[in-house]
């Protein structure tokens, strides 16, 4: 699967998930094939979004302290209630659920009111992409693309980044990477990162890199590490 065939409109998908490892795991194989990803960290956070930003499918983990996702999807269910498009169809968003427990009969009937669909946890991407077809009518292209994935492995394993790099930064700019690193945005990380290059322009290359490739994994780890150095004195 390298991208999505030409001709699609640009499609806006938001990935609600109280973990930011899950949340990248989605978000890399959705916009490695040309979707635009949006992350909310909770249940309030994704009714927000869907208001402000209308994504054209939800992918809606269940389990979440506060509100979970099946309030949350009910609360936007709501919120669509008599929404129209610009030809005066009524506006339905497809809503995914993300579930690590298979769900009884009893359940499946009471979620089916705000559900589309469901994915068990850990998904297979093939899940993924059956449920993009089925719900945005949406066709991908397919290629094998085996050794870029290699080319992209060993770009990782070869980007050496500690703490003690970051350090060098004031902590008011390293407390807003650390924010929005763990929200996942990239385009607002790489904003921050353009603010440093001036001074920084290796070390904000590498950061880049990073997030272009979406290593949060290891930029949280390390901006981690510069907080403490630098709180340490």
């Amino acid at each position: 699967m390298i991208g999505l065939m030409p001709g699609h409109p640009p499609y806006r998908l938001l990935v609600v998930d109280d973990s930011v490892e899950n949340r990248l795991v989605l978000r890399r194989l959705l916009e490695q094939v040309g979707f635009d990803v949006l992350e909310a960290a909770s249940g309030q956070e994704a009714v927000d979004l869907y208001e402000s930003s209308q994504p054209h499918l939800i992918w809606m983990d269940l389990r979440m302290p506060g509100m979970d996702g099946n309030e949350a999807a009910r609360r936007i269910r709501e919120v669509e209630s008599g929404r129209r498009n610009e030809e005066g169809k009524e506006i339905h968003t497809p809503v995914i659920a993300l579930t690590a427990g298979v769900i009884g009969d009893e359940r499946l009937s009471s979620h089916s009111e705000v559900f589309d669909g469901w994915v068990y946890k850990p998904f297979r991407e093939t899940e993924i992409f059956d449920m993009l077809e089925k719900h945005l009518g949406v066709q991908f292209i397919y290629q094998p693309s085996v050794g870029s994935a290699v080319d992209v492995e060993n770009t990782r394993d070869t980007v050496a980044l500690t703490p003690s790099d970051l350090s060098i930064l004031s902590a008011d700019w390293l407390n807003k990477f650390y924010r929005v690193l763990r929200k996942g945005r990239s385009a607002e990380l790489l904003k921050l990162i353009d603010q440093i290059r001036p001074e920084h322009g290796e070390l904000a290359g590498t950061l880049a890199g990073l997030v272009r490739i979406h290593r949060f994994d290891k930029l949280i780890a390390v901006t981690e590490g510069a907080l403490k150095e630098n709180a340490n004195g």
